[in-house]
């Protein structure tokens, strides 16, 4: 608004030039200077008029965008009571001094308009085990199946959260979810977890293997899909531990992890197949 505010200041300068410029050609020029003096007030006046119907259609575009924002914030009580105080606060932030304080309010709105934007295009970001981590809530929520890959770190099997994480599983079992469990792991670490995907194979999850130097690079990522319709990707740190999730409903993403999945169990091996028998 403020550039838009600096051009129609420069339009009002060019027409006041131009008139006064048109007025002092046309008196060297013509025996009529009042006539002279009128056509380049006349000039003048029409640039101010031109500035002025802009300038109103500015105002006019502005109120109707805030009457329809305030018809929609009007709609839900909880909405408009937070998006007042976040405005009141924001303005009050950005009156003080202390930049610092300005700086992180605007990323404070930014922040929030971003989340917002993701999960209107279907997805958000969520830290691994935090608040709105969707890992173990997936099997809560579940229906039918839940399709999960592990390339990540496994010694949280082991951990007070891995057995918890565990249970919820079991859970889901005992109401008639499916679950299919495919560890991507080294030959080495499948070895030293044996006793972990026997544990899971007999409590009725579906448990396959596959080694990572025998798959494609796409097909080695660790992640998660209930019923075909929400898909969490995991973000591994470089240590393999889970850093962050990337919570999906969008139809074409999720499609094409359900895809990716079916493409991986040709590639993996069943548990039954690979446990050596004498480990039975």
């Amino acid at each position: 608004m403020k550039s838009q505010e600096r051009i129609f200041d420069t339009l009002q300068l060019i027409g006041l030039f131009l008139g006064v410029l048109l007025s002092v050609v046309l008196i060297f020029v013509t025996d009529n200077p009042i006539g002279s003096a009128i056509l380049g007030l006349g000039v003048a006046i029409l640039f101010q008029l031109y500035d002025m119907q802009r300038r109103q259609s500015a105002s006019e575009e502005k109120i109707l965008q805030a009457t329809a924002l305030s018809r929609k914030l009007y709609q839900d009580d909880w909405l408009y009571k937070h998006i007042q105080q976040i405005v009141d606060n924001y303005l009050l932030v950005k009156d003080g001094w202390f930049d610092l304080f300005k700086n992180r309010a605007n990323d404070a709105v930014i922040e929030c308009r971003n989340t917002l934007t993701s999960m209107a295009e279907g997805y958000m970001l969520a830290e691994s085990r935090g608040r709105f981590a969707f890992g173990a809530e997936g099997f809560t929520r579940a229906e039918k199946i839940v399709k999960a890959v592990t390339a990540g770190e496994v010694g949280y099997w082991k951990s007070t959260y891995g057995e918890k994480y565990f249970q919820v599983n079991v859970a889901a079992m005992k109401h008639g979810v499916r679950i299919i469990r495919v560890f991507i792991q080294p030959q080495k670490i499948l070895d030293e977890i044996v006793d972990i995907l026997k544990n899971q194979r007999d409590a009725g999850v579906e448990v396959y293997t596959a080694l990572p130097e025998e798959l494609p690079r796409e097909l080695n990522e660790d992640y998660l899909i209930m019923d075909d319709r929400v898909c969490v990707r995991m973000e591994l740190a470089g240590d393999r531990h889970a850093r962050e999730e990337r919570i999906s409903i969008d139809e074409v993403e999720v499609e094409r992890m359900v895809k990716r999945f079916d493409m991986l169990l040709r590639h993996a091996r069943k548990l039954d197949g690979v446990v050596d028998s004498s480990k039975e």
